[in-house]
């Protein structure tokens, strides 16, 4: 088990200095066009995701191709879909997409629909805005942000601290299922953001009401990705009515707490994001609970699924584990989180394990309103599904040495620097102040509680 973020080190991972782009841009003075992109033919790469997984499906693509986009048989359109592995690709593409990006929220088509219906219902109006269009996304995301994703979130950071340490408290219970504490944890984090009350459902003995959700926002959540990523024939029974279960689950608890906490006729809440939606931007308490199965899928999932790997990483490199936990007991000895604290080798361990097993199969998804041509010289015909893919590289052994080994060392700034160019490379990939001035769009999110 973990002796609670202990860590070691190892050799210092060094990197070929040929960049990819050497391999992944193209050689050829015309584009290529969309019907010359490789890529595996028929269903094989939908069988390939439903027998190894999504990611394993795009690394076997990469290695079988070998080329900077591929084309495939597609599971969300069921029509020619491509993945882009070449970062310049990627950032091209962000770059030409606009004020109003069609991102992978919007291809979850169940979730749109029914929350499109609960919107008609409610007489709300932002209730779909997080996977929606136009004004109405940029005006949903304006509203939602200034609370959480600027300076206004340090306030957060003593809730956040609590919540870890009591998740951490009870640790040992579970020996034999890590993921399912590492669940339990994320979640009580973001419900001490969100309403400012840490549920303790890390604690088995836990009896408050919003423990219920631990569960149940991820499962809607995996319901709803299958509804829209899968043929109906491949669908299991009732599947869209247990999705609409869940959903009406979230709603149900979220609204019994909030009315437990009336005063007066008010919601009294503490000072938490919740708080600022509504005092601050101005949401009546039925827009808020109708956003609710958004906020869980958003700050849950990516967040356990992050330090789940982390965590792994660390137990099975126990010499980082030793020399995380020495950078941890000599700038924090014991005491809260703050943001003047220097801990290089904790951005490092993040990093590098965000490096071996990234969050998800791709950074987005994106289609474009115009025909496109990659830098790497290749046609995208307009409305093509893209899949934002540049994981692939970081563990590409030609380029990286040592590529499936932990070493956080390559992430020192130092390393940085006499690593180029790339290292620099991944650590553009990797680093999440990477960003589109034009459009503000990060290239590459770093895991929050809200991500």
């Amino acid at each position: 088990m973990l002796r609670f973020i202990r860590l070691r080190s190892a050799s210092r991972l060094r990197l070929k200095t040929t960049p990819p782009q050497s391999r992944l841009k193209s050689t050829q003075s015309a584009a290529t066009t969309f019907d010359s992109i490789p890529g595996p033919e028929g269903y094989t790469f939908q069988a390939d995701m439903g027998t190894m997984g999504t990611i394993p499906a795009f690394d076997k693509a990469y290695r079988d191709f070998d080329s900077p986009v591929i084309k495939f048989l597609g599971p969300i359109t069921q029509k020619e879909e491509v993945a882009l592995f070449d970062v310049n690709d990627i950032r091209m593409l962000y770059a030409k997409e606009g004020k109003y990006p069609f991102g992978a929220a919007s291809f979850n088509q169940a979730s749109m629909n029914y929350f499109e219906q609960k919107r008609k219902e409610a007489g709300t109006k932002y209730t779909r805005g997080i996977a929606a269009q136009g004004e109405l996304w940029r005006e949903t995301r304006d509203i939602i942000g200034p609370g959480l994703m600027t300076d206004a979130a340090l306030s957060y950071l003593g809730l956040i601290t609590d919540a870890a340490a009591a998740a951490v408290d009870v640790v040992d219970l579970y020996k034999d299922n890590l993921g399912k504490w590492t669940k339990a944890a994320a979640y009580d984090m973001f419900t001490s953001v969100a309403l400012g009350d840490n549920p303790k459902s890390t604690d088995p003995e836990s009896t408050h009401q919003l423990a219920e959700l631990v569960e149940t926002g991820d499962d809607a959540l995996s319901l709803s990705v299958l509804l829209s990523t899968y043929p109906k024939e491949m669908q299991p029974p009732n599947a869209y009515e247990d999705m609409v279960e869940k959903y009406e689950t979230i709603f149900r608890v979220t609204r019994s707490y909030l009315e437990s906490r009336k005063h007066d006729g008010e919601v009294n809440l503490p000072d938490c994001w919740f708080k600022d939606l509504k005092m601050v931007q101005g949401l009546d308490m039925e827009e808020i609970i109708l956003l609710m199965p958004a906020f869980l899928a958003a700050g849950i999932g990516t967040t356990e699924g992050v330090t789940n790997w982390i965590l792994l990483n660390l137990i099975n490199n126990p010499e980082k584990q030793e020399k995380l936990y020495e950078e941890l007991k000599s700038e924090l000895n014991g005491q809260p989180f703050r943001k003047s604290a220097e801990l290089p080798y904790l951005k490092a361990c993040i990093r590098e394990s965000h490096r071996l097993n990234p969050p998800g199969p791709a950074m987005t998804m994106r289609t474009h309103e115009k025909d496109v041509v990659t830098e790497s010289g290749y046609e995208i015909p307009a409305g093509t599904l893209m899949w934002f893919c540049p994981y692939q590289v970081n563990r590409d052994p030609r380029y990286v040495e040592d590529a499936d080994k932990y070493i956080p060392e390559r992430f020192f700034k130092d390393a940085v620097k006499v690593s180029l160019p790339i290292l620099k490379l991944l650590n553009l990939l990797l680093n999440s102040d990477s960003r589109n001035e034009k459009n503000h769009n990060v290239l590459i999110r770093k895991p929050w509680i809200m991500d």
